[in-house]
């Protein structure tokens, strides 16, 4: 479980270009807002590099599940969908989905950005993920915007340690 003293206080700074150049563009989507909406995406702001490995989900109150409505072509490579937006039950196994659903619930209501990265020895050796809220048109915190990399990036960035399994937390004001 997350808590407000998890939050890392002061501007969010990741410990990778993905999630330092992701958080840029999430953050350029709507600069006057304090969380932009769905609906304020420029795809042409996202670094091409990542636009294979971006995600929406939505949260779906009648189900209390998320809903994916968007997923870059590595993403879907990654986790083998054929469906189109499925619910995260669909290509998750229970103890993921119950993970994934605290996570998400603690990054939209709080608001928080997250940024996660361990090294498995499962079908992932590496991944890296961003996590980040976003409106509705209403103004209702029901999205999940995010990157995924599956596999170490060249670089200074390959030489970073894994986080492990907590995330990082940055409170967003």
């Amino acid at each position: 479980m997350y808590s407000i003293k998890d939050l890392k206080e002061g501007p969010a700074t990741f410990p990778t270009r993905m999630s330092n150049e992701i958080y840029q563009a999430w953050l350029n989507f709507a600069p006057d807002k304090k969380i932009p909406a769905r609906n304020d995406i420029d795809p042409l702001s996202i670094p091409k590099k990542y636009i294979s490995n971006v995600w929406i989900y939505e949260y779906v109150t009648e189900l209390n599940t998320y809903r994916q409505t968007l997923a870059g072509q590595n993403i879907k490579d990654a986790w083998q969908e054929t469906k189109n937006c499925p619910l995260i039950s669909d290509f998750m196994d229970s103890e993921s989905v119950e993970s994934v659903m605290t996570r998400w619930k603690f990054i939209r209501e709080t608001p928080a950005a997250a940024y996660y990265s361990v090294t498995t020895d499962d079908e992932f050796k590496y991944t890296e993920r961003i996590y980040l809220p976003m409106c509705d048109k209403y103004g209702d915190v029901n999205y999940i915007f995010g990157c995924s990399i599956y596999e170490r990036l060249r670089g200074t960035d390959a030489a970073l340690p894994p986080l492990g399994k907590d995330p990082l937390l940055f409170k967003i004001d």
